[in-house]
Parts: C-alpha cells; sequence; structure tokens
C-alpha cells in the first residue's frame, strides 16, 4: 500500500505536466486557427481595398438659375478618391446665358444670347485642413447671337481649351474655388478671376 501511495505521489506531477502540455497545445492550436483566419480576413480586406470601392466616389452637383438676366448653369462633377488627400474625375459645363434690353442708340430691343457646353478633367489636392490647390482642364464650346427687329447675327460656333489653376477653400464637402485660366483663350474666363461654390457627397 505504501508502495502504491509512494508511486502515485511520484507519477503525478508528470500526469498533471501532460494534462497542461496538452490543454497548452491544444490552445496554441485554437490560437494558430484564429491568427490563420485574421489573416485570411485581412487578406480579403486588403483586396478589396485594392479594387474600386464605390464609397470614394465623390459627387458635386452645381445647378444655377437667375434671372433678368437670364442665366442656367448646369456644372456636375463626379471624382473618385485617390488618397486621403487627392481626388479627381470628369465635369460636364452647360451655361445659357440671355439678356433683352432696349437700345438708345438702335431704338429698339436688343438681345443678347449666348450658351457654353463642354467639360473637362478635374482634381483637387489637399495642403491643409482647409486649404485645396485646384486644377481644371476644360474644352468649351461657345455660342454667341445678337437679335433686333429686322436684325440677326450668329457667331458660328467656336471650341476653347482652358486651364483654370488656383485654390480653394472648405471643409465638410462644401467649399469655394478662386482660379485664373492661363490660356485665356476663353470668352467666358478672360482677364478676371474665375470664381465658383459647390459641394461634393
Amino acid at each position: 500500500m505504501k508502495r502504491l501511495l509512494f508511486l502515485f505521489v511520484v507519477l503525478l506531477p508528470s500526469l498533471s505536466y501532460a494534462q497542461f502540455d496538452k490543454r497548452q497545445k491544444g490552445n496554441n492550436t485554437e490560437t494558430n486557427d484564429e491568427s490563420t483566419s485574421s489573416r485570411k480576413e485581412n487578406k480579403e480586406e486588403k483586396e478589396e481595398v485594392k479594387g474600386f470601392d464605390p464609397s470614394k466616389l465623390v459627387i458635386s452637383p452645381i445647378i444655377g438659375m437667375r434671372f433678368n438676366p437670364t442665366l442656367i448653369q448646369l456644372q456636375p462633377k463626379v471624382g473618385y478618391r485617390f488618397q486621403e488627400r487627392l481626388m479627381a474625375g470628369v465635369s460636364f459645363n452647360y451655361v445659357y446665358y440671355k439678356d433683352s434690353y432696349f437700345s438708345s442708340y438702335y431704338n429698339a430691343i436688343y438681345t443678347e444670347k449666348g450658351r457654353t457646353l463642354g467639360g473637362g478633367l478635374w482634381g483637387q489636392y489637399q495642403v491643409f485642413n482647409f486649404l485645396f490647390a485646384a486644377a481644371d482642364l476644360e474644352m468649351n464650346s461657345y455660342k454667341y447671337s445678337v437679335a433686333m427687329v429686322n436684325y440677326n447675327v450668329t457667331e458660328p460656333v467656336r471650341w476653347y481649351p482652358s486651364a483654370l489653376l488656383g485654390a480653394a477653400v472648405g471643409m465638410n464637402g462644401f467649399y469655394i474655388k478662386f482660379q485664373y485660366d492661363f490660356l485665356q483663350l476663353n470668352p467666358n474666363y478672360q482677364n478676371r478671376v474665375v470664381s465658383s461654390f459647390g459641394f461634393f457627397f
């Protein structure tokens, strides 16, 4: 009996160690499985980020209207946020202008009409928290006509390129942009700072 008790006391630490070692191996296996699955999930997330991400799309619908004189402005922008600070995309331009007034020189009602149609590429880079560098490369057609009683002149449609460079100030999607056309070919942009405002969502 004493011998059996002695053997039990001697073998007890060995049995306990074997049980502990077995549990530790099991825990290591579970940990390895969890880390492997987490690595797979991270890998899948990285693969998703590498592809097209619809949440990075940005839209800026610029719609303006004015009366006396009449002005209709449609200038939507669609873009993509390539980096945290950089976004770029394409733009569409449509501007209609009409002004009628009495001309004492001709003693008649004088009506001017103008239409701009085109589009281009745009980009914005965040320099500071609220300051952006802004560039718009455009190609627009311009049509102009003048009409009076028994008199009507319509100029042929002409295309004008523009390279608008400047800065934008904004927060939370809203922005005000100030640019200058360095080509100075578009009559709408000549000899002045071009300002615009809008918002991204």
